[in-house]
């Protein structure tokens, strides 16, 4: 391996120091902004600590900091915990520009990095966590201007400078106390710093609520997760899941044609609208996840995205509903609408395609024999195939409906789903 391509892939693994298989996509670039972060701050106090106008004191803090760095990186690495590491890396930075206001005040600017401790904390912890860094770095800030003009009037040669000949160790000629008037300012930058990253943090984290709440709207939970934690920018990348097990019912309003001749659009909206939110409570109810609406036809599914053995059962049960709350909905409405439902089971394939307006969706002979179920089923009837009635048989009664063609299938069985039998658990 070339001497590129070992630096390359050291650099990868650093940068992926902390990560964890369940990290989200943000916690995970937190991490790594955080330990290259902690890379280069390294760098540049060793590139300090070599100056020759540094003293040995100073360097000796110049190696606390680098050693609080190493072992923030380290903490990353075992505990997997990006805020126990990022409470080391800056409790200790706390106590190391302690030590150089100490020895040198604000000759270097050393004092402002307090700014960086609460802003990083937002940008890497989030808003909520950062207030404790805040009041720490404030505190700190505070404790280390009012006990410095106390400090004892020290000598030691390991505090020589050109600058400082005798050694002075916290009462230096060069040191560089803040005057008030720049305290001051240092307080109210802080303050002013902290209040606009915090305000614009909050917003982002609403803004990305609000977006993530409209993607679970259209898509499963997980399906959702898998896009937002896709390593792209946009949203592009196309999921596709095989599933062997899955049932899918697609229902139907017979009558709805007619009757959308005789109503205005607003009462056919609500029409549908109050019959398929109440489908959409039947399917939450009985795990079983709806599809899509495709006019005046309802298509859901049992299985997916997550297996789950009683997909076959759950959607008998809903589709029972379903006719239920057609029934009710005509004796509160005075309409006279009626259901058609068809149900199979078998292996398909479910995803997302395409870039905009996403939708989960299925594909296989699965989905068309069921829409076929549907199709040629009659009013207030649920069609079965052989494979959802072999699966049901012990907990349902079923009746024969005969043959029908099917394209590329040629003619296939068909049961009508009649009801619960005697002694099983109500549907």
């Amino acid at each position: 391996m070339r001497a590129s391509e070992r630096i390359s892939a050291a650099t990868e693994r650093l940068f992926a120091v902390g990560h964890d298989t369940n990290d989200s996509l943000r916690s995970r670039r937190a991490k790594s902004v955080f330990a290259a972060v902690l890379l280069v701050f390294v760098i540049f106090t060793i590139v300090e600590a070599v100056e020759p106008d540094r003293s040995i004191i100073v360097r000796c803090v110049d190696g606390v900091s680098v050693l609080a760095c190493l072992f923030g990186i380290a903490a990353l690495y075992l505990t997997r915990s990006l805020p126990i590491a990022f409470a080391i890396v800056m409790g200790s930075g706390v106590l190391v520009q302690a030590a150089y206001y100490a020895i040198n005040g604000n000759r270097d600017g050393d004092f402002y990095v307090f700014l960086l401790i609460p802003a990083a904390a937002i940008s890497l912890l989030g808003p909520s966590k950062s207030v404790y860094y805040l009041i720490i770095v404030l505190t700190a800030a505070s404790a280390i201007l009012m006990v410095d003009p106390f400090l004892p009037g020290l000598q030691s040669s390991w505090n020589e400078t050109p600058t400082n000949p005798k050694g002075w160790l916290f009462h230096s000629p060069d040191k560089f106390r803040l005057r008030q008037h720049e305290a001051e300012s240092f307080f109210a930058i802080t303050i002013l710093v902290y209040a606009l990253l915090y305000s614009s943090a909050v917003a982002l984290r609403e803004a990305n609520a609000r977006t993530e709440a409209l993607l679970l709207n259209v898509l499963p939970r997980s399906i959702a997760s898998r896009l937002m934690d896709d390593d792209k920018t946009k949203l592009d990348r196309s999921i596709a899941d095989r599933f062997d097990d899955v049932t899918v019912l697609f229902a139907d309003l017979v009558g709805f044609t007619d009757l959308s001749r005789r109503i205005g659009s607003d009462e056919l909206v609500r029409v549908l609208n109050r019959l398929f939110s109440e489908f959409d409570r039947i399917a939450s109810r009985h795990d079983v996840e709806k599809i899509k609406t495709i006019g005046d036809a309802y298509m859901a599914a049992c299985g997916l995205p997550e297996p789950n053995t009683n997909h076959a059962e759950n959607i008998a049960k809903a589709a029972f509903e379903m006719l239920q709350a057609v029934n009710s909905f005509n004796e509160d409405s005075g309409y006279r609408l009626e259901l058609r439902i068809g149900i199979n089971t078998g292996e398909v394939v479910a995803g997302v395609i395409g870039e905009q307006r996403l939708l989960y969706d299925l594909w296989g002979e699965a989905v068309n024999i069921a829409s076929r179920m549907e199709s040629t089923s009659k009013p207030g009837i649920i069609q079965t195939t052989e494979a959802t009635m072999v699966l049901l048989r012990n907990q349902f009664e079923f009746a024969s409906l005969g043959e029908i063609d099917v394209k590329g299938q040629g003619r296939i069985a068909t049961w009508q789903l009649v009801g619960r039998k005697t002694g099983s658990e109500p549907a």
